[in-house]
């Protein structure tokens, strides 16, 4: 289980500053969204403790250890793309239940009127 996250970042694209030592703290069990305008960083911040994006400044701990140095097949972290047409060929239904469905032929799914 997790005890606490937290992390001071900031990444700049070039001359373009796009977090300025972005703080925050989470604690187990606690439930977090980042919420604000198109460009205001969230993909950004998610990027940056998933491991994509490596940052200009700060540091990110989980509990006792520090994820920043680690690559991001080793922090533990996933994260789900927000952009609609990741697989445009599926149903929105069918898009966020078909990792649950592997295994499951397709056959045997409804059809997509159904969904």
């Amino acid at each position: 289980m997790i005890d606490r996250l937290r992390f001071k970042l900031s990444k700049h694209f070039g001359a373009k500053n796009v977090l300025d030592d972005f703080a925050l703290e989470v604690h187990g069990g606690e439930f977090v969204t980042f919420l604000g305008p198109s460009g205001c960083g969230k993909s950004t911040a998610l990027n940056l403790l998933a491991g994509l994006l490596q940052p200009t400044a700060g540091e990110i701990w989980l509990d006792d250890e520090r994820l920043d140095p680690l690559p991001p097949e080793r922090r533990g972290f996933g994260m789900v793309f927000q952009h609609y047409e990741l697989f445009p060929h599926l149903s929105g239904s069918r898009r966020a239940t078909r990792r649950s469905c592997r295994g499951v032929s397709s056959s045997a799914w409804p059809s997509r009127g159904r969904w």
